[in-house]
């Protein structure tokens, strides 16, 4: 039963299977020939400075938590060291009045108003 799965799908092989030819596995292989030495000095450099950038990012980052740190446990401290406002009672807070504007000198006033007549 597997077997005829097998053959359904196509994994069989052939009875006789012929080698490639050495021109084929020639053509895929890569050629060591081809490397410039000149290219693969430069590649090697590139992958130095990319190593360096990335370790001088991480140390970077490391500074920048280390310093976050310090900030939010100095925040911390500040906070802990402001006093609360002091709270009054209810009672004090309903006495205190708050004083009522100065007229205004524009505004008419009970005893500055005179009867308006018709003709005018």
């Amino acid at each position: 039963m597997i077997a005829s799965a097998i053959q359904e799908v196509g994994w069989t092989t052939p009875a006789n299977p012929e080698p490639p030819a050495p021109e084929t596995v020639a053509s895929k292989a890569p050629s060591a020939t081809s490397l410039d030495p000149a290219q693969v000095q430069q590649m090697v450099q590139s992958l130095a400075t990319l190593r360096e950038t990335v370790e001088q990012m991480a140390a970077g980052q490391d500074e920048l938590k280390r310093d976050i740190v310090q900030m939010h446990s100095a925040l911390i401290d500040v906070l802990v060291k402001i006093p609360e406002p002091l709270r009054q009672p209810p009672a004090a807070a309903e006495r205190k009045s708050v004083p009522a504007p100065p007229p205004s000198s524009r505004a008419p006033t009970a005893s500055s108003r005179s009867p308006i007549s018709p003709q005018q």
